[in-house]
């Protein structure tokens, strides 16, 4: 999987340069300069989505990780018998059908833990008809962050008014500083870039803040430290 997501972050990358070495000279000059612009904004955007979601692959496979070495753990204690006499060892019988029962049931009871993870991770990833129509190709986030905190519908259309002007803000952010640098920012443009857009993330989170209860506010504080999806959005 993060071979593949290299691949797509290469082509995306690839493309962007074709885009540029064939944008030509003379009087496309200034139309090419913004639509390489818009492209490097774009890239930008992929290669951030990029890492949320190998962050995201990351953590499913250390919460699996877990669940199989707490099954094997399981397991291993289910099978050890405890010590007989020399009276009780004479008298062993082969184990009984119902001895193997409960490892059984511990794989059964994996299995069904497993489901209903996957279960809960779509069901939280999966917008619901009206916020599709009202957050169009955000309902994603705004569902997953109602789903995390317990938003109700008024709230989640007050998440998503602070979404949205964030991310314009943002977006104005890498126009204007992409611009300034004639498409080619050094590292000192880069990271003034990404100091003004963190102000903007602690703005719009503080705006989110006011809209939750105190309780949702602390499970809002700790999502902000561990939600991949929240890594670069408020």
């Amino acid at each position: 999987m993060r071979t593949v997501l290299s691949v797509v972050a290469l082509v995306v990358a690839v493309f962007a340069l074709g885009m540029v070495f064939l944008g030509g000279g003379g009087e496309r000059q200034s139309q090419g300069s913004d639509e390489v612009a818009r492209l490097k904004v774009r890239i930008s955007a992929l290669e951030r989505g990029v890492t949320d979601l190998r962050s995201g692959l990351d953590e499913v496979s250390a919460q699996l990780e877990e669940m199989r070495a707490a099954a094997v753990s399981c397991s291993q204690q289910s099978s050890q018998k405890p010590e007989t006499s020399p009276s009780q060892a004479s008298a062993t019988n082969p184990p009984s059908a119902a001895e193997a029962v409960p490892q059984e049931r511990l794989r059964e009871i994996v299995k069904e833990e497993v489901r209903r993870y996957y279960k809960d991770l779509r069901r939280k990833g999966k917008p619901e008809e009206w916020e599709k129509k009202e957050f169009g190709k955000i309902a994603w986030l705004v569902h997953r962050v109602g789903e995390d905190l317990g938003l109700s519908k008024e709230q989640k259309r007050a998440y998503f008014q602070v979404l949205r002007r964030f991310r314009e803000r943002r977006n104005e952010v890498y126009r204007r500083w992409w611009a300034a640098a004639g498409g080619h920012p050094d590292k000192r443009t880069v990271k003034l870039m990404e100091e003004e857009i963190e102000k903007l993330l602690e703005q719009a989170r503080r705006e989110v803040e006011s809209l939750l209860d105190p309780q949702q506010c602390a499970k809002y504080r700790e999502l902000i430290k561990k939600a991949p999806y929240l890594r670069h959005n408020p």
